[in-house]
């Protein structure tokens, strides 16, 4: 039988396992809404975010009220630790969605997505399959060698870097002389940069799921 503190720990577990399937299941409708330019599909990944910093708020207010009472020690106070940031980085990655998702949405409607479409989807796949390696190790008691899970994010995170390159590449050499971005394109590619940035945010939260199960020094910046 679990221990009070035991059950606590478990339970917000499985309140970070949820974050992070709202935050898959959003991504894959975005990437659904690009594949068939529906522009109407967007605006269930912004419903599925619509309350999600409120509810990372309490799970918050549970990690706090339970590292103040049960005393956590050694594993468990390294997860609680590192949920807590978690719900954080998670948090970012919600926003920048759902300010990707209008800005997707708009470029669908008015039919500007096509030249940059291949490029979008497979940042987003980067980001989905990022999304899935949290889900899957995070509140898993499996055993991860030291480094594994940091590693297969950073693989993600390398291929959106280069997608995102690629894509500014071929901005540049379709403007007007080569050289200067239009305000459209510029306007596009800070869009499209949010996906990369939720690659960035996953890689954080790689590092605290390697903290949490393997120890070590915890980023606080």
């Amino acid at each position: 039988m679990l221990t009070q503190s035991e059950n606590k720990v478990a339970r917000i577990r499985n309140n970070i396992s949820g974050r992070f399937e709202v935050l898959t299941a959003a991504l894959e409708i975005i990437n659904d809404a690009l594949q068939t330019e529906d522009a109407e599909l967007f605006k269930g990944a912004q419903n599925s975010l619509a309350n999600f910093e409120r509810i990372n708020l309490e799970i918050d207010n549970m990690i706090i009220t339970t590292l103040a009472t049960i005393g956590a020690e050694g594993k468990d106070l390294r997860e609680l630790i590192a949920f807590l940031k978690i719900t954080n980085e998670t948090n970012r990655i919600s926003s920048n969605a759902r300010a990707l998702t209008k800005k997707l949405q708009l470029y669908v409607k008015n039919g500007e997505i096509g030249d940059i479409k291949q490029y979008v989807t497979e940042l987003c796949k980067c980001a989905i399959n990022m999304s899935e390696i949290a889900l899957q190790t995070a509140t898993s008691d499996l055993a991860n060698e030291e480094g594994e899970i940091y590693r297969k994010m950073a693989v993600e995170e390398t291929k959106s870097d280069d997608l995102y390159a690629l894509l500014e590449k071929k901005c540049v050499e379709g403007a007007s002389g080569g050289v200067k971005l239009s305000a459209e394109d510029y306007q596009r590619l800070n869009a499209v940069r949010k996906l990369e940035k939720i690659s960035d945010r996953f890689m954080a939260i790689g590092a605290l799921i390697e903290f949490a199960k393997h120890g070590g020094k915890l980023d606080m910046s």
